[in-house]
C-alpha cells in the first residue's frame, strides 16, 4: 500500500490570499488485512510572545515593568494517522451496498 499525506496550515495573510505551510509524508508498506498502522512525523511547532499591561503606565521608562507582564508560549502538535485496511471481497461488497 502506498500512502501520501499532506497537511496544510495557514501561515499568514497576504494581499494574494493566505500563505500556506505544507507538510508531507510518504510511505509504502505491507500490512495484513485488519491490522492497524500508525503514521506520524508531521509536527507543527509554534512559539508566541505577548505583552500586556496598563496602557500608558507600561511605557514609563524604569517603572514600566511594574505595570506590564510578558508571556512566552511554546507548543508542539503532532498529527498521527491510524489506518486499518480491510479487504472487501465481491460477495461482501454487494452486501455492503457499495
Amino acid at each position: 500500500m502506498k500512502i501520501f499525506v499532506t497537511k496544510n496550515d495557514v501561515a499568514e495573510q497576504t494581499s494574494d490570499g493566505p500563505a500556506l505551510f505544507t507538510n508531507e509524508a510518504e510511505t509504502e508498506l505491507l500490512i495484513d488485512n485488519g491490522d492497524t498502522v500508525i503514521i506520524g512525523g508531521i509536527v507543527k511547532s509554534s512559539m508566541t510572545y505577548g505583552e500586556k499591561g496598563i496602557p500608558g503606565l507600561r511605557q514609563i521608562g524604569v517603572l514600566g515593568w511594574l505595570f506590564k507582564g510578558q508571556s512566552k508560549e511554546d507548543s508542539k502538535n503532532e498529527l498521527l494517522i491510524f489506518i486499518t485496511p480491510r479487504i472487501v471481497r465481491l460477495q461482501q461488497k454487494s452486501n455492503l451496498n457499495i
